[in-house]
């Protein structure tokens, strides 16, 4: 599949802040994948000073960021450049400046005409992409077998470019993606509804994160029906900052019983309110924290409202059904967060 232009775009939509987290983040990846993650060198293996994809791809970048009247990041230029200069080949893009959608498109069409195999990462982070510039890099990821980390974080995307995803992480496209990120991006649960036409029968996907995504109990149902797949491969789950609520808190607890890969999730900040030891929702997470082949071994409840009788039951579970290491966060009030660590006895 293709991803044509009138699909039906949405209008400009100001993108909303990641905050300093996420620009020490981008610090961190720029120092530490200066040098060492670039690619197979003259001294790596292989012959990766014969390889002249690198600098196919800078071109012809170059010359589609002319045509649509924009420019190759300066950092972006710069890391490039380091490749050339080291004989490394371009394996990780990390992309944090705004380039919109025409930026996306030089990209996205770039790397499909010359069918660049060595990027094994991609990161937009802020970049203004919005669901037509993700268009272009999906028709790119269709035919690609190399990348396996995607990012796209704060680009204001929609559901719409939650369908070009779901093309993409389709079991017969054999996608290797293991980590997709999409927080700070309004998706809604039609967006996660999108998501599913492709991860409910995916065997890759490692890690999702869609934090700060609109989601509401619709869209848990999804998460369910993503989770269940019995061949699913999704270890971590982030939903921090949704609007799930008690009823789609429920669904996702009924998964945890069930699910035979899942390791960690986070659900803090959810509007979860629960009033007393005995509700429905307390029950449920009792059963999943305490049940002995349950293999979740981390929860993030923090910054939702549990009552601390609640809280005591909760934990109380953790300890009678710890698998080999859990962790759990609860709130205490409305500022106070515990942390509880249970290690099982169990061999």
């Amino acid at each position: 599949f293709f991803f044509q232009a009138e699909d039906g775009i949405r209008d400009s939509v100001a993108s909303r802040g990641l905050g300093d987290v996420y620009k020490r983040q981008v610090h961190g990846i720029l120092m530490g994948g200066k040098k060492g993650s670039g690619g197979k060198g003259k001294k790596g293996g292989g012959d990766a000073g014969e390889d002249d994809s690198t600098q196919r791809l800078l071109s012809l970048y170059s010359k589609k960021c002319v045509e649509l009247g924009t420019t190759i990041p300066a950092k972006v230029r710069e890391r490039f450049n380091d490749c050339l200069n080291e004989g490394e080949v371009l394996t990780e893009l990390n992309i944090w400046e705004p380039i919109g959608w025409q930026g996306a498109k030089a990209l996205g069409d770039a790397l499909l005409e010359i069918k660049y195999d060595k990027l094994t990462t991609l990161r937009f982070w802020k970049c203004g992409i919005e669901d037509n510039g993700l268009r272009y890099i999906c028709n790119y990821l269709m035919i690609n077998k190399s990348v396996t980390v995607v990012e796209f974080m704060d680009n204001n995307i929609t559901w719409l470019g939650c369908e070009f995803l779901g093309r993409v992480l389709r079991q017969e496209v054999g996608s290797p993606i293991t980590t997709l990120k999409l927080d700070h991006n309004p998706i809604g649960s039609k967006g996660v509804a999108m998501l599913t036409e492709g991860l409910s029968m995916n065997p890759t996907l490692k890690i999702l994160t869609l934090n700060y995504c609109e989601i509401d109990q619709e869209g848990a149902k999804s998460l369910f029906q993503i989770l269940i797949y019995i061949k699913s491969a999704i270890k971590e789950v982030q939903l921090r900052g949704n609007n799930l609520k008690n009823e789609g808190l429920k669904e996702l607890m009924d998964v945890m019983l069930v699910s035979k890969a899942l390791e960690k999730i986070d659900l803090a900040d959810n509007k979860v309110v629960i009033s007393s030891a005995e509700d429905e929702l307390t029950n449920k997470i009792y059963l999943s924290v305490s049940n002995k082949t349950t293999i979740v071994g981390s929860y993030d409840f923090s910054y939702n409202h549990i009552n601390p009788e609640a809280v005591k039951k909760i934990v109380d579970g953790i300890k009678e059904g710890a698998v080999s290491y859990t962790h759990l966060t609860l709130p205490t009030s409305d500022l106070v967060q515990i942390s509880v660590v249970a290690v099982s006895s169990k061999k």
